[in-house]
């Protein structure tokens, strides 16, 4: 996510005290400081009830604070409208202190609801994602409801990529496109009324194709003009069908196979934005394409992470990232943005019908 040109935002100090939620946070702010080790800093945003504990650097953080802030406020504006009657606690954490919370090697982020604490590695789309997923529990909180896990997911897979301009939210295509295009061709996907009454297990098996279902279900929502129309809707209707499908089949006037119908053809249709695809492949420092063992290395991106290790060759075809099967470029793409910055992870290739295991580096954000 991007604050676009007039965002900047001017957040003052931390300032506990005032109200119950300031004193809870002032609180909650003592007990994580007397915990981690010498280095962090604490950071209350009043106005929004954030509460943030960061080993960042005070320009970091700043720019942390008013990114958040915006997104918050755009998201006031069009869709999740109700304000946080509780604190959110987000740690910013070193690499070394985030091992002792992550709930897996891959993740780099994520929110607890029992606490409403997000923690987060990275300052960008998984930190924006998790924030969504805060934003969306005080807003289906609001209305006593409880959200299935394709509308969860589904928003925030939609707005972590959002870019935030003077005239709010920008929702466009991302990496994710290649995914459901790719299972389109193929007659993969998953039929939309099995994906709306999916449980969290299942979808999480699929966790690839029905991410990339679901966003781009509700980014044609946004793109038709009644994304804000479908969720009201929903809303009003939860008690009848928690599943979201009356609602979409009430706003768009149409069956839901119809709808379906509609759909693909729509996302057949998309284009990914210049140079969309080059993130991630920029960290890596590699140009990728699809091979039918996973994603294969064209070239290596001149002064890259990958030409500097000189681990990774033209022509090697990557199976395997961080312990995440990959089975075409958009996949490695997606693996190596979720993976964070400046991170080493491991890879395991194919090079001349030999099977190798590398430990490579990734580059800097910079580089996306």
């Amino acid at each position: 996510m991007a604050l676009g040109a007039g965002c900047a935002l001017a957040l003052s100090p931390c300032a506990f005290g005032a109200d119950d939620l300031a004193d809870q946070a002032g609180r909650t702010a003592r007990k994580w400081l007397a915990d981690l080790p010498q280095g962090y800093s604490a950071r209350y945003d009043g106005q929004r009830r954030l509460l943030y504990l960061s080993a960042l650097d005070e320009n970091h953080l700043r720019e942390t604070m008013q990114l958040l802030a915006a997104y918050t406020d755009a998201q006031r504006a069009y869709l999740l409208k109700s304000p946080l009657t509780w604190n959110v606690t987000i740690l910013l954490p070193t690499a070394a202190d985030y091992r002792r919370f992550r709930p897996g090697e891959s993740v780099n982020g994520f929110y607890r609801n029992e606490d409403r604490t997000l923690i987060s590695l990275d300052r960008g789309r998984v930190l924006v994602h998790e924030f969504t997923h805060a934003l969306h529990d005080a807003d289906a909180s609001a209305a006593g409801q409880i959200h299935p896990v394709w509308i969860c997911e589904g928003l925030a897979t939609l707005f972590d990529s959002a870019h935030i301009g003077q005239e709010g939210l920008e929702l466009r295509t991302c990496d994710r496109l290649l995914t459901l295009q790719r299972a389109i061709r193929l007659g993969t996907t998953i039929p939309l009324d099995k994906l709306v009454s999916m449980g969290q297990e299942r979808f999480l098996r699929e966790a690839d194709l029905c991410y990339a279902e679901s966003r781009y279900l509700l980014l044609y929502l946004h793109e038709s003009g009644v994304l804000a129309k479908w969720y009201e809707a929903y809303k009003d209707g939860y008690s009848e069908d928690s599943t979201g499908k009356r609602a979409l089949e009430k706003t768009l006037g149409k069956r839901l196979f119809q709808v379906e119908d509609d759909w693909k053809k729509w996302v057949a249709a998309q284009k990914l934005p210049w140079g969309e695809l080059s993130r991630g492949q920029a960290r890596l420092g590699a140009e990728l394409q699809d091979d039918p063992q996973g994603a294969k290395v064209v070239s290596l991106i001149r002064g890259g992470s990958a030409e500097r290790a000189g681990r990774i060759r033209a022509g090697d075809v990557i199976r395997e990232f961080n312990g995440h099967a990959v089975r075409n470029a958009a996949e490695l793409v997606n693996a190596i943005r979720a993976a964070g910055a400046k991170q080493t992870v491991t890879i395991r290739l194919v090079r001349n019908g030999q099977a190798l295991s590398i430990d490579q580096p990734l580059g800097s954000p910079a580089d996306d």
